[in-house]
């Protein structure tokens, strides 16, 4: 029998070089390994056995492997070298266990570390640096330990509607060695051996910390399933609340149009307007719906996530009430005759129409009816048309007075009339102007007096009531007319103001005054009356023509003029003046509104003076103002000095008059 060895750096390596050389498939080699690769041998080496014999050259080592001579004195140096490696002492780690051996004579000890996650304790001390070891050293080391956590998270929206969770799980993480060779010199290092998941939440645990947030109402129970929890999850909607409904309210139906909203609807749609039929008002028949109330639909309390109930708004109610030539059948109105229906404050009316086929003249007498009034021709020289409703008229109003309770639509001109539509309304829009004059002058005598007495510019011997006399006679000589307009309407005025304005404003009643406190009393009462007949709510009226000349037109709604504008007249609206045509002129005379004046051409290049007049909070449109125009906003105003184009003023944040324009 015949053995022999191969060497290589691996197994493979050896089988073939075995193969070759004898000449046998690898299938058929004997050979069975008697050296592995391993730190002191970097090579392996197999013994093939052979059916012949070993030859006389051959000899045996010491470990029983058979070599030939040349392979012998290899062998016998690579000995002698790991004799020498293995003079210094060795550490290894093995399954997590450190085994340490100590040097051969002349050897160095082994070296330890460990990396900064793991402590390190030799013999009870622990070592942060590399250290020699030997056997029998108490080795001990403890490993770095993640814990296992459980997080919930739980943020709720601003308005407390919504709830949102994050559920996350990190595993506890048991670590142990990394095993290593034997080496002189080791730094010990862990990996992770295990990880260990805690428990998953329980949908009791989940809703007892929405409890300690206080989210008690509307948990969406679809989202606490147990595939949720155990997953985890992101900002998953975990509450929400229920929005407040408030109730609609009451809205009642017209069934008829006038003319403006047909108008807008002409307008939206971009089709040709006819001005001059502005404010018709389309007939009814016998027997027709006119209008309908419905009930608004009842809403709901909110509630949010914490349980706190949001009240819902109730719904405004309506009524709807049958006035003349009506009756209410089911919530609906219906006409009980022919004729123009009518609505004030909800109370439904259908008025018969008084028509004057031609001119209203001498021949005609005045007309007076409650319901409208047509003309079909015109309103001549001193006669007067009253109405209960609105007024037509065909033709033109000339040197006449028509006062109505609702529109006033003249087709063509007025000249040299007063109109007055809305007259009650329009009585206390006056009124009101007329309080607003009376205050700001009043609050300018009791700044005068303070003034003169801190400037110690009062003579000791004057009394209070002389000084108010003075500054009213030299500085505010408008406030006794003004108090004579103010309390010639005693209804409008109310007993306690009356009586006050009579008492120190009227006559010599201002040199009575003893202190300027009862001054500022009378102003306090003025401003709390201006502001109960601001509340009080008026029907708004229009007046429609298309150019008017040294007239009186005042209505508690708009002033339309749809032609060439006015001349020389006194124009005044509860809402805006509005000229339709931006070629229309306001010459001369004085235009008032309470919103907003909207005019083509304002003045004349000859410098007709015309004033044009709004509240604090309204606006002057002008295509073009000419120069001498004043512009009135609030207790201030401005002439302008030079004509200009595409003007529009109004009053700044800081009180004055701001005017937005371009040259001429």
């Amino acid at each position: 029998m015949e053995i022999r060895c191969f060497e290589g750096k691996t197994l493979e390596e050896c089988i073939e070089k075995a193969s070759e050389e004898l000449k046998i498939s690898k299938k058929d080699l004997k050979y069975k390994v008697i050296r592995q690769k391993s730190f002191f041998h970097r090579s392996v080496e197999i013994e093939v056995t052979l059916e012949e014999n070993v030859s006389e050259d051959n000899s045996v080592s010491e470990n029983g492997v058979i070599l030939e001579n040349e392979d012998q004195v290899l062998l016998e140096k690579e000995i002698e070298v790991e004799k020498k490696e293995t003079i210094n002492g060795t550490i290894s780690v093995v399954d997590g266990k450190i085994i340490v051996k100590n040097p051969l004579e002349g050897g160095s000890f082994a070296k330890i570390s460990a990396d900064k996650e793991i402590k390190l304790l030799i013999n009870g001390k622990e070592v942060t640096s590399r250290v020699d070891i030997k056997e029998g050293d108490s080795i001990e080391t403890i490993l770095h330990e993640i814990s296992s956590k459980r997080i919930v998270n739980i943020a709720t929206s601003q308005d407390k509607m919504e709830a949102y969770i994050d559920i996350k799980y990190e595993p506890q993480k048991v670590y142990t060695l990394i095993d290593s060779l034997p080496s002189e010199n080791i730094t010990l290092k862990s990996r992770v051996k295990q990880e260990i998941f805690p428990p998953k939440f329980t949908v009791e645990e989940i809703k007892n910390y929405l409890g300690e947030k206080n989210i008690k109402y509307g948990i969406i129970e679809e989202n606490l399933t147990e595939k949720v929890l155990a997953e985890g999850c992101v900002n998953l909607k975990i509450a929400v609340g229920t929005e407040v409904v408030n109730d609609e309210d009451d809205k009642i139906i017209i069934n008829f149009k006038t003319n403006k909203e047909i108008m807008e609807e002409k307008k939206d749609k971009g089709q040709k307007i006819d001005y001059k039929s502005i404010g018709y008002i389309e007939p009814v028949k016998k027997g027709q719906v006119i209008a309908e109330l419905v009930k608004g639909k009842e809403g709901h309390d909110g509630q949010n996530i914490l349980g706190i109930v949001k009240k819902k708004k109730k719904g405004k109610p309506l009524t709807i009430t049958a006035g003349e030539n009506c009756q209410v059948v089911d919530e609906k109105v219906i006409a009980e005759c022919d004729g123009k229906p009518y609505i004030k404050k909800n109370i439904f009316n259908v008025f018969n129409c008084h028509e004057v086929s031609g001119d209203v003249d001498m021949k005609s007498g005045n007309i007076n009816f409650i319901g409208d009034v047509i003309v079909k021709g015109d309103v001549k020289d001193g006669m007067t048309v009253t109405s209960g409703h609105g007024v037509e008229v065909h033709n033109s109003v000339l040197d006449a007075k028509i006062i109505s309770d609702g529109d006033i639509i003249v087709k063509n001109n007025v000249i040299h009339s007063d109109l007055k539509a809305g007259k009650e309304d329009v009585n206390k829009i006056e009124y009101i102007d007329h309080l607003d004059s009376l205050e700001q002058r009043l609050d300018g005598v009791i700044k005068s007096y303070e003034q003169l007495k801190q400037l110690n510019a009062l003579d000791p011997k004057t009394t209070t009531g002389q000084v108010i006399m003075m500054l009213i006679e030299k500085k505010f000589s408008k406030i006794p007319s003004i108090c004579k307009d103010v309390i010639k309407n005693p209804g409008l005025c109310g007993g306690k103001l009356f009586v006050n304005i009579k008492d120190l404003l009227i006559g010599v009643g201002p040199s009575n005054i003893k202190s300027i406190d009862e001054l500022k009393n009378l102003l306090q009462l003025i401003k709390e009356r201006k502001e109960v007949l601001k509340s009080e709510t008026y029907d708004t009226y229009d007046i429609i023509c298309e150019y008017c000349q040294d007239s009186n037109l005042e209505c508690s709604g708009d002033v339309i003029l749809t032609g060439k504008g006015q001349y020389v007249s006194y124009i005044s609206a509860g809402k805006s003046v509005i000229f339709n045509s931006e070629s229309s002129i306001a010459r001369g005379g004085v235009i008032k509104a309470q919103e907003t004046i909207k005019v083509g051409i304002v003045g004349s290049e000859a410098g007709v003076s015309t004033k044009l007049i709004v509240p604090k909070t309204g606006h002057i449109f002008a295509e073009i103002a000419h120069v001498n125009t004043v512009l009135a906003i609030g207790p201030k105003e401005v002439r302008l000095d030079t004509s200009c184009r595409k003007l529009h003023a109004y009053q700044g944040e800081d009180g004055t008059i701001e005017v937005e324009k371009f040259v001429l």
